[in-house]
């Protein structure tokens, strides 16, 4: 009985190791899945975003946003909706005998824009800067009899709105700008 005891991990052990049973299945090999637009941390002020890619095999089946995307020649791409803030879009791929493969973009859509403070600033730069922003601006000057002889640049003196004004693309700001402020 003693004997029959000691044996008994070893049988255990057999019993375990599955006893001569098939290996088990080598890993599956993942779909490739190549996202070409937009880029992962991308800005935009658009209400949407374009999501363009590909994958292999050709015949993949792609899910974006949990929507299914058709894949043509191993190419994909559709539109996703975007709201104000951070957004993460989720990109999936898989096909029969394969991994499913998943990456996530991460989108910030900015609708407003953030007024800066350009009082003291050249006049021209002032301009340059908030229409590169997309504002419109309208320039009022404010000179008095003496500043026709001064030299020098033209200032903005004071914003309608103030600096730190949350606007829309395309609203106005003045600026109010002379060679002495």
């Amino acid at each position: 009985m003693a004997r029959l005891l000691s044996l008994l991990p070893l049988a255990l052990a057999v019993i375990a190791a599955g006893c001569g049973e098939e290996r088990p299945p080598a890993p599956r090999p993942p779909v490739v899945l190549t996202l070409v637009a937009p880029q992962d941390a991308d800005t935009t002020r658009e209400t949407s975003v374009r999501v363009t890619g590909s994958v292999r095999p050709a015949g993949a089946r792609v899910l974006v946003a949990g929507e299914r995307v058709p894949v043509d020649g191993g190419r994909f791409e559709t539109t996703v909706a975007l709201r104000e803030g951070p957004n993460v879009i989720d990109v999936g791929a898989s096909a029969p005998g394969r991994r499913a493969t998943w990456r996530a973009l991460r989108v910030t859509r900015r609708a407003t824009i953030r007024l800066p403070d350009v009082v003291g600033a050249e006049a021209d730069a002032a301009r340059a800067t908030l229409e590169g922003l997309g504002l419109v601006v309208r320039l009022v000057d404010d000179d008095d009899l003496i500043d026709v002889f001064r030299r020098g640049p033209r200032l903005v003196c004071d914003t309608d709105p103030e600096a730190g004004a949350t606007l829309e693309p395309g609203a106005e700001v003045e600026l109010v700008t002379s060679k002495t402020c």
